[in-house]
């Protein structure tokens, strides 16, 4: 039987290239990573990534790419056979929370477009507490790639992604009809409280990685693939 496409779908700021490590490792799949693009609205959005995947395939994402494939996940249940979905929010359940947070990130995008590409992000690695558990090695790296990069449209992208503007889509979890696996690092509380969460929910197995933090792909590749190898039993 012909194994389904993997497509890996980046989290903000990233590219096609975080996810080359994991893709080397999976040699055997089809593996397609979209680059996301600004566009006009969240709803916008998550039609672009659909326009990108193969016709039917099992996605992965982190973070904000975590969160527009659970979107698609649930308007187009038919394009997705599974869903790994690390480090993401499912959605912001108070409209003042949504309103405070938008409000923050557009302070960010401002920042984004004042301030060199560099000392933009030597700032948001070092005061975003998501980011406390990497070491010096992956987070001088994540800089370094992440700074050789063109970033013009992350603030726009900011803008159109932000989780205050997608859904929340915590009412809608338990319409997932397809196999999921929700992971995060537990030294990233707030989201290890989140993914704890949505193992309560049918039909989600949720993972916590207890020696890392946000980005469990970088901080635990080894950890973080066999996981997916793990998930992709389901298919087989």
């Amino acid at each position: 039987m012909k194994k389904l496409p993997l497509t890996f779908v980046h989290g903000f700021m990233g590219d096609p290239s975080d996810w080359d490590l994991i893709r080397a490792e999976l040699s055997d799949y089809e593996v397609v990573t979209p680059l996301l693009k600004p566009a006009a609205n969240w709803a916008a959005g998550v039609s672009q990534l659909a326009d990108e995947l193969p016709e039917r395939s099992i996605i992965v994402g982190y973070s904000m790419g975590a969160r527009l494939s659970l979107a698609l996940a649930l308007s187009n249940p038919d394009a997705c056979a599974g869903l790994v979905f690390c480090s993401g929010n499912p959605g912001l359940e108070d409209q003042q929370q949504r309103e405070s947070r938008y409000a923050n990130d557009c302070k960010i995008a401002d920042r984004i477009e004042a301030d060199s590409r560099r000392d933009f992000l030597e700032h948001w690695y070092s005061e975003s507490t998501v980011f406390k558990s990497l070491t010096t090695r992956i987070r001088d790296d994540e800089i370094a790639r992440k700074a050789a990069r063109s970033g013009d449209d992350w603030s726009s992208i900011l803008r159109a992604y932000s989780v205050a503007k997608q859904p929340d889509y915590w009412p809608d979890l338990d319409r997932l009809s397809m196999p999921v696996m929700a992971i995060a690092g537990m030294q990233d509380r707030k989201y290890a409280q989140m993914i704890t969460r949505m193992g309560a929910i049918s039909n989600i197995d949720a993972r916590i990685v207890s020696t890392c933090g946000h980005i469990v792909h970088r901080e635990q590749p080894h950890v973080f693939l066999h996981l997916v190898r793990e998930f992709l039993q389901h298919f087989d």
